[in-house]
């Protein structure tokens, strides 16, 4: 799906390594928001690089965790 690919997941050993194609995600919600995206948590929210929101988040943060 179109959504699917504006999303790239990805984790190290030091953390979550999440982007969002804004380009993409603007072609399905033309309104969309990069400050009103986040994950699990409000705190959480990307970081604008370029044509991205990135998620740059170590494991224990987010109210994430390994397992």
């Amino acid at each position: 799906s179109i959504l699917e690919d504006a999303l790239t997941a990805g984790c190290a050993s030091s953390g979550w390594n999440i982007k969002l194609n804004i380009t993409i995600l603007r072609m399905l919600y033309p309104d969309v928001n990069p400050g009103d995206i986040y994950m699990t948590l409000r705190s959480c929210t990307g970081k604008v690089y370029n044509d991205e929101l990135q998620f740059l988040y170590s494991y224990s943060r987010c109210n994430t965790h390994t397992q």
